[in-house]
């Protein structure tokens, strides 16, 4: 095995503080994921449910080729999307997408269409490149559906999103 080898993501791991937690409320079944990226490898399943028990929920938000399920579009604006690749705002995950609950049962996801440049570098430090990481948010509802479009979260250092303008 590579050194590097150890330290790819496998896409469907549980989070320590979920490893036996029984939670009856709206919950994931995973609240992060890589989707389909270039390090997957065999066995890895990206897929994400939500669920809601109480209501007998159990809603595919990521499917096991990284597809975001009844995506909700993306407010695209000038200022962050003019350097994005062509396919950047696909409805796939390919980089780290995290999922956290809100205290009314609503989970907010956190997309990200671009990583820092450095995901490109290589040990030696080839392949950088001059970008920073984006990151688009929507909410899900109780029922697991989103709850409007995709919207800027932040880009590099720059937080776009607070909890008060929600």
């Amino acid at each position: 095995m590579k050194l590097w080898d150890r330290f790819k993501p496998s896409g469907r791991k549980k989070l320590p503080q979920e490893e036996g937690k029984q939670d009856l409320g709206p919950h994931m079944s995973v609240y992060y994921t890589y989707g389909a990226h270039i390090y997957s490898r065999p066995g890895d399943d990206p897929t994400v449910y939500f669920l809601n028990p109480s209501l007998g929920i159990k809603e595919k938000i990521v499917d096991k080729d990284g597809i975001i399920q009844d995506f909700p579009g993306v407010k695209v604006e000038e200022f962050w999307a003019k350097d994005l690749g062509p396919n950047a705002l696909e409805p796939r995950i390919c980089f780290r997408t995290v999922f956290e609950k809100y205290p009314d049962g609503r989970h907010i996801m956190i997309w990200q269409v671009q990583p820092d440049g450095r995901y490109w570098e290589d040990e030696d430090g080839f392949g950088m490149e001059n970008e920073e990481e984006i990151r688009l948010y929507s909410f899900l509802d109780i029922r697991g559906c989103f709850t409007g479009e995709f919207e800027i979260y932040n880009i590099g250092n720059k937080k776009y999103f607070s909890r008060e303008n929600e």
